[in-house]
């Protein structure tokens, strides 16, 4: 997403999604829907509940903050664009 090359991160998603098909891990599951919150509001398509969600399911894995990071700023601009 650093590059804005939105397509490539909704495709890299969806690719770690495919790999683990036959056996699901739910931080695969996080970081693929990152990715998709990402790349969706990076197009202006950004849901404030589904960053919120992806967000706590990070911090459920105890993720560190690197990996939440991005999500917690979005969040953020959204609720002081409210």
């Amino acid at each position: 997403m650093n590059i804005g090359d939105i397509d490539k991160a909704r495709s890299h998603a969806e690719a770690l999604l495919n790999f683990t098909v036959e056996e699901k891990l739910p931080w695969v599951e996080f970081f693929a829907a990152r990715g998709q919150a990402l790349a969706d509001c990076a197009e202006g398509k950004g849901a404030h509940k589904v960053l919120q969600e992806i967000l706590e399911q990070g911090r459920q894995f105890g993720l560190r903050v690197e990996a939440t990071l991005s999500l917690r700023q979005l969040i953020l601009q959204m609720e002081l664009s409210m």
